[in-house]
């Protein structure tokens, strides 16, 4: 596939509406968000022996230490992402992060006591604070991956019309032997391009890519499955990512979905 620098605009289908929930535009809030959450709820239940410090104090030291421990899992998350082809499968993506993550969180949670209590806490300090920060760690690391979604995929070395694809028997009959190009959300609607060109069923697009097992493809955007055979060009400009299909139809990739295909090899 050769690439072009041309300008690239991802467009959000219609009924779709950008919210402090898209992790495209707001992912950064989120976490943050969470890790206020999950701060509260420390401090509420006087977490880590931290009952003896008065309400306030104890919400004051858990939000800077989520704050300080998820900025620290955002770069080392950046990191991995600067060297995501030697992590190809998302799951030990996630399983690496966590355990890159204790470290560094737990020695910044141990300076912290120690400039709370004014006092020097020996390297001993550091295990007892690991049956602390070790929960914690994984706990994050389970919210990241929620956050960050895995694009659902369908698996065949390359698209044959011959193949018994499911969601062919949905389609006109004119469709029903072509060969499937992409398919994306729209409404309740899912418009189907294919090489006879193109059609819309009522459908949704999770039910869809379990239909479309036997050609080999995967989710680009929350609203958008594209066939890895149909992809004549990949566009980048600016960080963003656009898949130009056979049809030289458009189709977007989110930047939820940039890091895991790009570790699969998608481009």
């Amino acid at each position: 596939m050769r690439e072009k620098p041309a300008l690239i605009r991802e467009t959000q289908p219609a009924t779709t509406h950008a919210s402090w929930m898209d992790p495209e535009k707001y992912g950064w809030v989120r976490i943050y968000a969470l890790a206020i959450i999950l701060a509260i709820i420390l401090a509420i239940t006087s977490a880590a022996g931290t009952g003896n410090q008065s309400f306030g104090v104890r919400l004051v030291y858990w939000i800077g230490l989520m704050a300080g421990g998820t900025a620290i899992a955002q770069g080392v998350d950046g990191l991995m992402g600067k060297a995501g082809h030697l992590f190809r499968k998302q799951s030990h993506r996630i399983i690496i992060h966590a355990f890159l993550i204790i470290v560094p969180i737990t020695l910044f949670v141990w300076a912290v006591n120690s400039l709370m209590y004014r006092v020097f806490l020996g390297p001993e300090a550091v295990f007892t604070l690991l049956g602390y920060t070790v929960p914690i760690c994984l706990a994050m690391a389970g919210l990241r991956a929620l956050m960050n979604p895995i694009p659902r995929q369908s698996h065949r070395f390359a698209p044959d019309a011959s193949l018994p694809v499911a969601l062919r028997e949905r389609l006109p009959f004119k469709f029903q032997q072509s060969e499937i190009y992409a398919v994306s959300a729209e409404d309740h609607y899912l418009r189907v391009y294919s090489a006879a060109g193109q059609t819309q069923i009522l459908m949704r697009l999770y039910d869809a890519i379990r239909e479309l097992e036997g050609i080999e493809g995967t989710q680009t955007h929350r609203s958008w499955w594209v066939a890895l055979g149909a992809i004549r060009e990949v566009e980048k400009k600016d960080g963003r990512i656009c898949l130009i299909l056979t049809d030289g139809t458009r189709a977007p990739v989110s930047r939820s979905f940039h890091k895991s295909l790009r570790a699969e090899g998608w481009f």
